[in-house]
């Protein structure tokens, strides 16, 4: 039986020691796996963090049957997490948050003189307090709002803000009811 294998059954075991030696040995694949990637927000650090972690859930995942060496898996596992990290790094909700968005923008292509402040009540009567923590909120909306919704969500945030029924949404962007049922629902998840 190879020390690997060894070493392996043994972390599967309940053996810590086995763990840190496992662990202390793959940190250079870990390291070698980690290197051409880069991640927007994080550093080589961060992914190698992710491969290691990766490399704790081969060796509870790894089984001799399957007819791979340990480190065959293990360098999957690690390259397929560190893959995953970067890709969902990349994706536009995972921007950063200095990405802002005037309140002053049109909510809609369809009506371009419509501002996310002009379907906001009036902040005028608010003490200063009140009013930062709204102002927050508002800005934090439009955030979510400018940079997680589809169009078509837009379209039926838009409509829905200006009070229109399921129905009335509907005909208005030729979508089905069910269509802008699920879109609102999608949106209160995100919002």
């Amino acid at each position: 039986m190879d020390k690997d294998l060894e070493l392996v059954k043994k972390a599967q075991g309940g053996d810590k020691e086995a763990v840190v030696t496992i662990v202390e040995k793959y940190r250079c694949v870990v390291t070698q796996k980690a290197r051409p990637f880069y991640y927007i927000g994080g550093d080589q650090e961060d992914l190698i963090q992710e491969g290691m972690i990766a490399l704790l859930g081969a060796i509870w995942d790894y089984r001799e049957d399957r007819g791979t060496s340990f480190k065959t898996f293990a360098g999957l596992c690690v390259e397929n997490r560190i893959k995953s990290v970067v890709t969902k790094a990349k994706r536009p909700k995972h921007s950063p948050m200095g990405d802002t968005v005037s309140l002053y923008s049109p909510i809609s292509e369809d009506d371009p003189d419509t501002t996310l402040l002009d379907l906001v009540a009036s902040t005028a009567a608010l003490d200063p307090d009140e009013e930062l923590v709204t102002r927050e909120a508002v800005e934090h909306f439009s955030q979510v709002a400018k940079s997680e919704l589809s169009e078509l969500e837009k379209q039926v945030l838009y409509f829905y803000l200006k009070g229109a029924s399921h129905q009335e949404i509907s005909d208005k962007i030729g979508r089905s009811k069910k269509a802008v049922d699920n879109a609102i629902q999608r949106i209160r998840k995100k919002i």
